[in-house]
């Protein structure tokens, strides 16, 4: 009897885990946009940087940086 009353048990806990893992992100209408850069400088800039970034970690090639690019 413990050990059904325990199996029970562990499958309502794992169902619920997996149920609330499962949920989505619903933004609410009233959250504001993002703000987009007009900026085309800064942009670029930003752009730069995070490819640089990627760069230090993985070892592009040229080649590699010039497609992340376009």
């Amino acid at each position: 009897m413990k050990k059904a009353i325990l199996t029970i048990a562990a499958l309502a806990i794992l169902t619920i885990a997996n149920a609330n893992a499962q949920r989505g992100h619903y933004p609410s209408k009233s959250s504001a946009p993002t703000p987009q850069v007009e900026n085309h400088r800064l942009d670029n800039a930003i752009e730069n940087f995070q490819i640089n970034k990627l760069d230090n970690i993985v070892g592009l090639t040229h080649k590699q940086e010039h497609e992340l690019k376009k």
